[in-house]
């Protein structure tokens, strides 16, 4: 059975995460053995619920990861995991999103921002109260969008949501 797939949007900065972030639970050797050979693309994540901490691993790629509290608010950001960390002194996380380089910055996201994890039909619903009477365009349109390019000049660019995600998501255990 293949892992959830689940919309990562952060309400507070109104952009996508992620529109293909799989959820795993996975024991803290799984997790050792999966980011070692994990490589996510742009739209994709991996999101680690329940938080059983980070292994030291030969990783292919670096990740941002993004450290939540029960509430899926962020209570620290770790650009460029493993070659920076979450500080000691931090709170313990209830969970932590593991999204591709560069989408921390990307996305502006900071602590105290208000993250929504929910399946694409939640997450459609979700947006058509945020945008009120003009349905879910609007709300969708004022979302910042992932790009296969970060936009580095000028912040987060505002956009539609068009087209679809690509394939190959990387193959995860299934949620438990």
């Amino acid at each position: 059975m293949e892992a959830q797939r689940l919309c990562a949007y952060n309400q507070t900065r109104e952009c996508f995460l992620g529109l293909e972030v799989a959820a795993a639970d996975v024991s803290y050797a799984q997790l050792k053995e999966l980011l070692g050979k994990l490589a996510l693309k742009s739209g994709e994540g991996l999101w680690m619920s329940p938080f059983r901490g980070i292994p030291d691993t030969n990783m292919l790629v670096p990740l941002d990861l993004i450290y939540l509290d029960e509430d899926c608010r962020v209570i620290e950001i770790v650009e460029s995991f493993p070659t920076f960390h979450a500080t000691p002194s931090s709170p313990r996380a209830a969970s932590v999103l593991a999204l591709p380089t560069h989408s921390i910055y990307s996305s502006q996201t900071q602590p105290s921002d208000q993250l929504v994890l929910c399946v694409a039909e939640e997450m459609q619903h979700r947006l058509e109260r945020f945008s009120g009477p003009s349905g879910v365009a609007g709300g969708v349109q004022s979302a910042v969008l992932l790009r296969e390019k970060p936009l580095w000049s000028g912040g987060p660019r505002r956009g539609g949501v068009g087209g679809s995600l690509r394939g190959g998501a990387p193959q995860l255990p299934a949620a438990v």
